[in-house]
């Protein structure tokens, strides 16, 4: 597997030798196949039909004690909280204690196939993103969430791929509000589409080369 990693700091330089944004802090290539999002096309572009509320990662820099608080908040009727990631201790204390009223509502995939990943997320209203982050950063959570046309709800990531409104909602009580009523789901799914396109692997690759 050949592997190129392009880190934040090398964004100015980035933009100034090949004249683009940086579109992905990990790409990966397996021979002459290519990890690209196009395979794996938007399964539902419909709120209705999307039951989960997605949060990858448990581990606590993903502040995932957040995203059960973020689910309470929300109150989308029959949906599911699904964290992609292992149970850990601080979960089931919470889902044992303060937030035992929803843990029949809760639910951890672990060790998934990438096409089953991709499932998922293409069956979320929302994928939540409420990292522990000082600086915004590109976030390969927040491009696959795109790629399905899942919008999300973030903290602590770049302004390159996030604008509240557009893609997504921030996680003010406003925003909370707008996204549990679903406002303007369709609009934010067809932006996050979009930009999932722009910095796919595949076009990314077409660009440079």
């Amino acid at each position: 597997m050949f592997t190129l990693n392009f880190s934040i700091e090398l964004k100015n330089i980035y933009h100034s030798i090949l004249n683009l944004p940086l579109i992905v802090i990990l790409i990966r290539f397996k021979g002459t196949k290519s990890r690209g999002w196009s395979k794996f096309p938007i399964k539902n572009n419909s709120s209705r039909s999307r039951t989960r509320i997605t949060h990858i990662g448990t581990d606590s820099w993903k502040n995932p004690i957040a995203s059960l608080e973020l689910f309470v908040k929300l109150d989308i009727p029959e949906s599911t909280l699904t964290f992609i990631g292992k149970r850990n201790e601080e979960l089931d204390i919470m889902l044992q204690g303060e937030y035992e009223f929803i843990k029949n509502s809760v639910e951890f995939k672990s060790s998934l196939k990438r096409s089953d990943f991709l499932k998922i997320l293409s069956e979320s209203v929302y994928c939540l993103v409420p990292s522990n982050y000082k600086v915004g950063v590109l976030s390969p959570t927040v491009l696959d969430a795109y790629s399905q046309g899942t919008p999300v709800l973030a903290s602590g990531v770049s302004a390159d791929i996030f604008n509240c409104g557009e893609t997504g909602y921030c996680l003010n009580s406003n925003c909370i509000s707008k996204a549990s009523t679903k406002e303007k789901w369709n609009v934010l799914s067809e932006n996050a589409f979009a930009i999932a396109q722009k910095y796919s692997v595949e076009n990314s690759v077409s660009q440079i080369f």
